[in-house]
This record gives structure tokens, sequence and C-alpha cells, in this order.
């Protein structure tokens, strides 16, 4: 039987805790699960707990890189390699209630048009310890307004964590669900904001683990995190505020939008620019041009 629910988990080096998260997964009540792990060619014991697992569930397909591909590489590796309408990303490092996927299924299913489903959301530590309730800001993305929903998602200030929920493959019309710079995963939500409602199922089902090495805590700086991205990449973007506010107008452009409606959601794009929160963006977008024109100074 076709798994309605593909599960893609991109890792490097999780040996950690994959374990944990990945007994969360096999775990689920709700049990028709693809689950398509990609490894970055890690070189801790990563390999051999995913091996195991795969051994023990059937439903676990194992893929080792020959080289790190970088994070976006990765995860687009595990999500066009699910087969399930509906498609979960995962990280090495979080934990799952064992009733998550069954209520974010249930939403998805008797809410026909709607393409996201997510739950609350707790941080845990390195321990496992439940810490503070994640206060996601993410109210109102079930209403019928496109531009209303890019808004909320992209012009208050919010953990992101949607971006672990359940949504509908076919609601990305992109070639990448990760792009390659920083901040991509919100350039994900945008388009999926345009694309439909969402629901948030109002019980805490996500665990969240905080801890020294997350990819925010390990790769600091632009340039870090641009690399952690692609490992190609020889050096920072030179504009990354501008390559972001130009991914968000791709979205725009991408989505299937009445002329009217588009234009209302390019507007919000203003907004990201000039709200209170995003206020010193607009001063970085100002600083991109100039930081791009020191470094090339300095290397000639």
């Amino acid at each position: 039987m076709r798994p309605l629910v593909s599960i893609g988990m991109p890792v490097f080096n999780g040996e950690n805790f994959i374990s944990a998260a990945l007994e969360s997964i096999v775990g689920q009540s709700y049990e028709n699960l693809q689950i398509v792990i990609g490894d970055n060619a890690s070189t801790d014991a990563t390999e051999s707990i995913c091996r195991e697992f795969a051994e023990r569930d059937g439903r676990i397909s194992y893929f080792r890189h020959r080289e790190n591909l970088g994070a976006s590489a990765n995860h687009d590796f595990v999500f066009f390699h699910s087969v399930g309408p509906l498609f979960k990303l995962a990280a090495h490092d979080d934990v799952l209630h064992l009733n998550l996927i069954e209520k974010c299924v249930d939403a998805l299913v008797s809410r026909p048009g709607y393409v996201l489903a997510f739950p609350r959301t707790r941080h845990i530590d390195a321990d496992g310890i439940e810490h503070e309730a994640v206060d996601d800001n993410v109210l109102g993305m079930d209403s019928p307004s496109p531009a209303l929903r890019m808004g909320r998602i992209t012009c208050t200030p919010n953990w992101a964590t949607p971006v672990f929920g359940v949504f509908r493959h076919d609601a990305v019309k992109t070639d990448t669900i990760l792009g390659r710079y920083v901040g991509s995963d919100r350039t994900l939500l945008a388009e999926l904001a345009l694309a439909g409602p969402w629901h948030r199922v109002d019980e805490y089902l996500f665990y969240r683990r905080e801890h020294d090495s997350t990819s925010t805590n390990a790769f600091r700086g632009e340039v870090n995190r641009i690399r952690w991205f692609d490992p190609s990449v020889s050096r920072g973007g030179r504009f990354p505020n501008w390559r972001r506010l130009a991914e968000f107008g791709k979205a725009v452009e991408r989505s299937e939008l009445s002329p009217s409606q588009r234009a209302l959601a390019y507007t919000q794009l203003a907004r990201w620019t000039f709200t209170p929160w995003y206020r010193p963006r607009a001063l970085k977008l100002l600083r991109d041009p100039i930081v791009a024109a020191l470094a090339a100074f300095k290397t000639t």
C-alpha cells in the first residue's frame, strides 16, 4: 500500500540524538509511513544506527551520500525521494509525540483545501528534559487571504516551527525545498502560506531540542551559515538580505493567485522590509552593497 505520509530526515553526524528521533517516528500511532534518511557522509556512528533501524523497520529507506552535499541538497534529496502525497521534515535531534502525525493527517484529511498542519511546540534540552513552551506566534494562518497568511509568517517574529509540520507535497512548486542561502526555510513557509490555509493542532506534540551542536549554534556568522547550506560556496553571499527579499518575490510569482491577490502579496515584501520587527532589515538592505564593495576592495 502506498504510504500517505513520507517523512524525510536529512542528517550529518547525528549519533548524539538520532536514536531518540527515530524511535519517536517509528513509534507513531499513525503507521502508514515512508521514512527516508539522507546521510551526508557522516563520520560518526550515524550510519550504523540508521542501518540498524532500517533492518528493524521496513518503512525506513537509508541512503548514504559519498560526500557532504550540504544541508540544502540533502533536504531536497529526502523530499524528492518521498512518494506520499503528504510530507514531513524531521530533524535528527527533535522528538515527536506519538500522536503528532495522526493529528496532523486528520486535520488535513478533514480540510481538503488546507496545505499544512502543525502542532504546538515545547523545547527540550540535550537530556530530553522539557522546558518552556515555544510561542510560535503564527495565529491566523487559516485566513482565506493568501497575502495575509504570507505577511503573518514572514513579518511577525516566530520560530518557524511550522516547517516541521505535515504539508501537501504538491504545494511546493520549485525544484528545491531549502535554497542554498540563509533563511530559505522561511521562503518555503512563505510559499506554503500562499498555497493555502494552515491548521494549528492546539496540542504540544513537537519537542524541539536545543543544544550546543544545532546548526545555528555550530555555524555562526553569515559565511559559515551559508556553507552549512552548501559546502561548495567559497564565501558568503554578497547581498544576503536582497537574496531573501528576491526569493520571497519569486514565491509570490510562482503562486497560483489572481493578479489582484498577487499584487496584495507583493505589498507584504514592503512590509517585510519596513515593519518594526524588520526595521534593521531595511538598514541591512542598504548595507549589503557597501559590505560587498569593501570585500571586493580588500581582495584587489
